[in-house]
């Protein structure tokens, strides 16, 4: 055997779905440190380089973090796909009209200095039947699954009697409904904006991640997401540029309000991506892929704090 090669096994536990060959995920967060290879056992051989093995990493953490992040239930769900990457992949161009990273740094500057005098809640809207089968849900107008609106109760509690400057939701009828489930006594003064949608997911709306493993583009997107993206669907840059814009008008309008409050409260119900992308805006050094935030969950950021808190 070419002592080049790793001989490995890459196994996963899921109580949902069906063991196959694959990483463990383990249960505290969605970061690279989470993945760690199973021991490997005796007479296996995958026939694996350093190298190969390391990109295989790397997508199965692309392919669970897509496949469930927008679902965003990586603390209750497992899934699993284990691929060599093909050398070469179809590329679909990242929209030129974007910023790049380096660009953006002024503006989000600027939005970060905002942060001590004000303080964002950060609402994901409950589940809907696609969140419940797994399929992939952005663009499309899904209401709540009636069967899961128990699931908005701690928030519910949570959020009761808190005072706020400002709501929003998307325009989309799942926020709004979560956030007449959980203050109906704001839902007349919600602003509704296109710009807290989900990433538009495009040809694979309503498709589930066993429906689209075998696309090359697919794979690809898996695994270099700022490189690829849906067809018909949203870029990740995309993506970052709506959340940027409606955080640069929304934050100084907040300053503006003259009231009592202190500091003064947002409200802002959205979907999983582009809550993601908020943290990755508005905190330092936080990646898009940090932290958690399933369905009917509630963040807090600003106000003194340092990083994000889940409050439920």
């Amino acid at each position: 055997m070419n002592t080049r090669e790793r001989p490995q096994r890459l196994a996963v536990r899921s109580a949902r779905w069906s063991t196959r060959p694959s990483m463990r995920l383990q249960q505290r967060s969605m970061n690279s440190e989470s993945f760690q290879p199973m021991p490997r056992e005796r007479g296996t051989n995958l026939g694996l380089t350093a190298n190969t093995y390391r990109s295989i990493v790397r997508g199965e953490l692309r392919a669970v973090q897509h496949n469930l992040v927008w679902d965003l239930q990586s603390r209750e769900q497992e899934t699993v796909h284990s691929r060599k990457m093909p050398s070469s992949r179809p590329r679909d161009a990242v929209h030129s009209g974007n910023r790049s990273a380096s660009d953006l740094r002024p503006a989000l500057a600027a939005l970060q200095a905002r942060l001590p005098a004000a303080e964002l809640y950060l609402l994901r809207h409950g589940k809907t039947n696609w969140n419940l089968e797994r399929r992939y849900g952005g663009r499309t107008d899904l209401p709540l699954a009636a069967s899961e609106l128990h699931l908005l109760d701690p928030a519910r509690k949570r959020l009761a009697g808190m005072a706020f400057e400002a709501v929003y939701c998307s325009d989309l009828c799942r926020t709004y409904q979560t956030l007449e489930a959980v203050r109906p006594d704001l839902a007349e003064q919600a602003v509704r904006d296109t710009r807290l949608r989900e990433l538009d997911f495009g040809n694979w709306e309503g498709c589930t991640y066993e429906q689209l493993k075998h696309q090359a583009l697919y794979c690809a997107w898996l695994d270099e997401p700022e490189h690829h993206r849906p067809p018909e669907g949203e870029s990740i840059a995309q993506l970052r540029e709506r959340i940027r814009s409606f955080l640069e008008e929304a934050l100084p309008d907040l300053d503006q309000r003259g009231t009592q409050l202190t500091p003064r409260r947002m409200l802002i119900v959205s979907h999983g991506g582009a809550i993601r992308m908020m943290l990755s805006l508005l905190l330092t050094g936080h990646n898009f892929w940090d932290g958690d935030a399933p369905c009917g969950s509630l963040l807090a950021i600003g106000g003194g704090r340092p990083a994000y808190e889940r409050l439920v």
